[in-house]
């Protein structure tokens, strides 16, 4: 199951890499139900050093994921101030055409 966790994780990362943030969305969903399912993991019935690896292969994912999702958060905000700033002279301008 750790590596199905592994596999949600790098088909999110490909998604965020293509800009294509709405599967990612999905995917997250599903990542936490699968999450919410093998979490305590049983210890005595797994191989601890490969799960210990998909684990820190995850870890790793997430934080690309993360960084992806922190550079497309500034650019929407860049675009939202450029457009408050074209709304913001529309109405200057309408209002200086009614003077």
């Amino acid at each position: 199951m750790i590596q199905q966790l592994l596999t949600l994780s790098q088909e999110m990362l490909e998604f965020a890499e293509k800009g294509e943030w709405e599967p990612v969305g999905s995917l997250q969903e599903k990542r936490l139900q699968l999450m919410e399912e093998i979490f305590p993991l049983d210890a005595e019935n797994m191989n601890q050093s490969q799960t210990a690896e998909q684990i820190q292969s995850i870890l790793a994912l997430d934080k690309q994921l993360m960084d992806l999702a922190a550079a497309q958060q500034k650019e929407i905000t860049a675009e939202l101030g450029k457009f408050s700033q074209g709304r913001q002279a529309t109405k200057a301008y309408h209002s200086a055409s009614r003077s």
